[in-house]
């Protein structure tokens, strides 16, 4: 503003020069021409020229009094002006809100001016911030690279920083600054402004914190979208996938980046045209949830389709949910195979009971018969043949009972070879006239504790393998040989325990067994039979009655070879009499009175008959209330109840606890066709009971009879 003024004063001079410089010349030629030109007194022409010079020395005052009055009256307007300007721009700067200050290069940077706004921010008077420089307040700022700075600053003319400022409090508070290169009468300075920017780096910290959070957020719902066991995916309209998790990916066999952009049926089915029973397209025509199980590979998937819609209802993507049902529906059909025999084996063990209760009667009655037949009876070897069959039947019931897992193993003593020898007929019955069933046993004994009826079973089970395996015919071979088990051989097959064995070979001559089925071999409900020709139990069952003998099993098998079972059973050390016990003596009775509690017809009236026979006296009853009331009624006389275990309204035991509130002397003998421990783990008998196990022959009968009465 100075400057333009200067330059108004400078031109408003010359104008008032030329302008009496042109007068002058105009005058003296205007008075030459006119008024002195016929004048030839020198006198007169000197008083002529002397008015003439008074009259141009007043014209010209006048004029110049006009014109430098008129130039001192625009001057002093426009710098009355300039100083209203100056005044006005001075209080726009001083009163803003907006912090401003100058500093003067050629003092060291010292701060020459700062507004009230930047008095304010430091907390320091405009007389304390004038004896300040640029180290006083911003501790950030390097001094040393002033030079630099400066040289930008003439470049650039202008720049921007941030920085922070020390207040007068000692804290120091983040600001962002433009500073201006200015000169200025002579003088370098830099004017500029700054802004309080702490509240934008709080929310600068806040959002970057927010962000931090997020992406750790994100990445972990991303890692728990990867983990899910199940196949997410995201579908448009056109069935192109948009994004797909990391199970979804592997169940499709690709990269997850990879199925962007591709069509769901073109990753999943290799298929140029969707399935029929896409449940994403139902569910983009329904806008509902949708659902559908299809096969791929082997593997069954169940595919559920949830809409995405956008705010006016509209279906725009589909998440689809693809879960791998394959085991889902194989433990489904392991659980109705199970359930199946589980239903098989309750009918079995029910069939095994009433099967002993007819052979109870069937036996007692042909006892009977057989004991009141002279030596010579031409019938008395039929009696003795029906008593072979019922002695046979009975083996029968103690197998269903096993099957059904209500008969405990009975570990004795067995030869192994002669349970063999005793299994032959059975087991070659079960292959076809094409095979050859052959034995190379052991010359000499080999003792084990086993179960005979557990033993059979899995001789039974491994030959109907062996069989199923040869369907051209063939040879099932069993061998049995003794085998010292040592810490070698464990260590090579990963199984046994170091000491003596009987090993049983069961082999056979069909197509052998490749090694991924091997792997699987004794797992339950493995099979590779057709659907309803295998339960997959066989070798299960198999693998779990060694087991139980403390046994273990392997097979061996190559494809076009063959298979080959072996069986590792401890020898038994201890000793054992071979000899046949002589047969138990009848006991008689001494008039004692039992009472029977039976529910079976028959059983009880051949039990009745033994008993009579031999010198007790016998009150019958055909539940558990009558067997109470003839108690309550007869209690005095009575010396031993006889109960089934299992009977209508009370069973066995029921009466038992009742007779002993009468009598807690009373004795009593438990009967049943399921075996002592079953009815035990079913709460049906007390641990510790007289017990005997149906179907009943007389002297056995009579032995446990005396026995109970007499101890």
């Amino acid at each position: 503003m100075q400057l333009k003024q200067a330059r108004t004063a400078r031109w408003e001079l010359y104008r008032i020069v030329t302008l009496y410089v042109f007068f002058s010349i105009l005058w003296k030629y205007l008075s030459g021409a006119f008024f002195l030109k016929d004048v030839q007194d020198p006198v007169r022409l000197m008083r002529l020229e002397i008015r003439e010079s008074c009259v141009f020395i007043l014209i010209t005052a006048v004029v110049l009094y006009f014109l430098i009055n008129r130039c001192l009256i625009r001057d002093i307007t426009e710098r009355e002006k300039a100083v209203k300007e100056a005044s006005f721009f001075r209080s726009l700067i001083e009163y803003t809100r907006d912090p401003v200050y100058v500093l003067d290069h050629k003092d060291g940077y010292r701060m020459v001016y700062a507004n009230q706004a930047a008095c304010s921010h430091f907390g320091w008077s405009l007389e304390q911030m004038q004896t300040m420089r640029i180290p006083d307040w911003d501790p950030e700022f390097d001094m040393d690279n002033i030079g630099s700075v400066l040289e930008l600053m003439k470049q650039m003319k202008q720049v921007h920083f941030e920085t922070v400022h020390r207040v007068a409090s000692g804290g120091l508070v983040p600001v962002e600054v433009t500073a201006n290169y200015l000169v200025h009468g002579g003088r370098e300075l830099t004017a500029g402004y700054f802004f309080n920017i702490s509240e934008r780096k709080t929310m600068e910290a806040e959002l970057k914190e927010s962000e931090t959070r997020y992406r750790k957020l994100s990445q972990e719902f991303q890692a728990l979208l990867n983990g899910i066991p199940d196949g997410l995916t995201l579908i448009s309209p056109d069935l192109t996938i948009l994004w797909a998790n990391g199970y979804s990916a592997q169940a499709s066999g690709v990269e997850p980046l990879s199925m962007i952009g591709r069509h769901c049926h073109e990753v999943r089915i290799g298929r140029d045209t969707p399935c029929q029973t896409c449940p994403v397209q139902a569910s983009l025509h329904t806008g509902r949830q949708e659902m559908s199980i299809v096969s791929s590979a082997g593997r069954s998937f169940e595919l559920r389709a949830v809409p995405v819609k956008d705010e006016n209802d509209v279906v725009v993507k589909v998440m689809e949910i693809g879960r791998d049902i394959t085991e889902q529906i194989s433990l489904e059909q392991q659980l109705r195979q199970s359930q199946k025999m589980e239903a098989v084996g309750q009918l079995a063990g029910g069939i095994a009971h009433d099967f002993n209760n007819i052979l109870t009667a069937t036996i007692g009655f042909a006892s009977l018969m057989l004991m009141k037949m002279e030596p010579d009876n031409p019938l008395r070897q039929y009696a003795e043949q029906i008593l072979s069959s019922s002695e046979k039947a009975s083996h029968l019931s103690r197998s269903l009972l096993a099957f059904s897992r209500k008969n405990d193993m009975k570990l004795q003593p067995t030869d192994l070879n002669e349970a063999i020898r005793n299994a032959q007929k059975l087991l070659t019955r079960l292959i076809s006239e094409d095979m050859e069933f052959r034995l190379e046993l052991n010359p000499d004994a080999l003792t084990v504790m086993a179960d005979n009826i557990q033993l059979e079973q899995v001789f039974m089970n491994l030959v109907s393998n062996a069989r199923d395996a040869m369907q051209s015919g063939g040879t099932v071979l069993i061998e049995t040989e003794p085998f010292s088990m040592d810490a070698s051989f464990t260590h090579a097959h990963g199984f046994g325990k170091p000491g003596e064995y009987a090993r049983v070979s069961i082999s056979d001559t069909g197509d052998g067994i490749d090694e991924t089925i091997r792997e699987k071999i004794f797992e339950p409900f493995f099979t590779t039979k057709e659907s309803g020709k295998g339960t997959g139990l066989g070798l299960a069952m198999v693998y779990g009655i060694i087991k139980q003998h403390n046994g273990y099993i392997n097979v061996y098998s190559e494809p076009g070879h063959g298979t080959t079972f072996k069986l590792y059973l401890p020898i038994f050390s201890g000793t054992f009499d071979e000899r046949k016990r002589p047969e138990t003596a009848y006991h008689r009775g001494r008039a004692e009175t039992v009472l029977l509690a039976e529910d079976d017809e028959n059983v009880r009236k051949a039990s009745r008959e033994i008993l009579e026979n031999f010198g007790y006296n016998v009150i019958e009853a055909a539940d558990g209330d009558d067997a109470i009331d003839k108690f309550t009624r007869e209690s005095d006389r009575i010396d031993m109840l006889m109960l089934d275990v299992i009977m209508p309204k009370r069973n066995g035991r029921e009466v038992y606890d009742t007779a002993r509130k009468k009598r807690a002397d009373i004795k009593a003998l438990f009967v049943s066709g399921y075996t002592a421990d079953f009815v035990v783990r079913k709460g049906f008998l007390a641990k510790g009971l007289p017990f005997i196990e149906k179907p009943l022959s007389p002297e056995k009968l009579l032995a446990k009879v005396s026995d109970v009465l007499n101890n």
